[in-house]
């Protein structure tokens, strides 16, 4: 966690590949910290760029910022469909 200058660790948790996944963690940490303090920006690196990790961040109004790499693939919603782009796609101003 970061607040200002102040950077906190919030809590360390041992990854086993054998039994749980990194998205399964992050949910789980999400909701533990946004129980103890009101969170607006979650930012992560490219592993957690993952459909459940940025529902549940949008779920709980929590703006999700991640990088992407250019061969990522992006359903963005137009007008209640969902297309399909590749990030090297899109022009950036």
């Amino acid at each position: 966690m970061k607040c200002g200058k102040k950077e906190i660790p919030f809590d360390m948790i041992l990854y086993d590949k054998n039994t749980s996944n990194k998205i399964d963690i992050a949910l789980k940490v999400i909701e533990e910290v946004s129980k103890l303090i009101k969170v607006d920006i979650l930012l992560t690196d490219s592993w957690y760029a993952s459909k459940e990790v940025i529902k549940f961040a949008r779920d709980k109004n929590i703006l999700f910022i991640d990088s992407l790499k250019k061969n990522r693939v992006i359903y963005p919603e137009k007008k209640n469909n969902y297309e399909k782009i590749q990030i090297k796609e899109l022009h950036f101003i």
